[in-house]
């Protein structure tokens, strides 16, 4: 599914995941931080997705203008 994007946009959205302060793999790498409340878990994941999925619909939007 990626093959439709150009390379580009794949970096451009390859980038911006990597960067992201939730990822699960450098939250692994500090074992003293602070526990993080499930509300306040889900509520950062809501955000995520709904940014997300802000980005594919655009992405969409554009593809079709073309």
């Amino acid at each position: 599914a990626l093959a439709i994007f150009p390379k580009s946009v794949r970096e451009r959205e390859r980038a911006r995941f990597s960067l992201r302060s939730s990822d699960p793999a450098g939250a692994a790498m500090n074992i003293f931080k602070k526990k993080v409340d499930p509300k306040e878990a889900l509520r950062t994941s809501k955000r995520e997705m709904s940014v997300a999925t802000r980005g594919v619909e655009r992405e969409i939007g554009s593809l079709q203008m073309e």
